[in-house]
């Protein structure tokens, strides 16, 4: 975990440096559009973080902790059937997805 963010952060911020020094400068930024589902999001994660902890100690790591990671899945369907983020047809897509499992 630690080596893959010490390899990640300084490739993510040549990117960004190479993407600012082309002219395109950095993406705008909207507030006020991303305030509120910033908020909720937070709100909803806290006290799932906290549940997530006592389940895990009441269960049993085997259980608890694989209970608690099936929020990526979740999330995962929530931004490709809601948000529209992939189309669920794509062959492509599909064999990513499932290959990510």
């Amino acid at each position: 975990l630690g080596l893959g963010s010490l390899v990640t952060t300084p490739a993510l911020f040549a990117a960004y440096t190479a993407t600012v020094r082309r002219g395109r400068g950095p993406p705008a930024l909207k507030p006020e559009v991303a305030l509120w589902p910033g908020v909720v999001s937070g709100l909803l994660w806290g006290p799932g973080q906290l549940l997530s902890v006592h389940a895990t100690e009441y269960l049993g790591m085997s259980v608890g902790f694989p209970l608690t990671q099936t929020c990526i899945f979740v999330n995962a369907l929530w931004g490709v059937l809601f948000f529209r983020e992939a189309d669920p047809g794509d062959r492509a897509f599909l064999a990513r997805f499932l290959a990510s499992a």
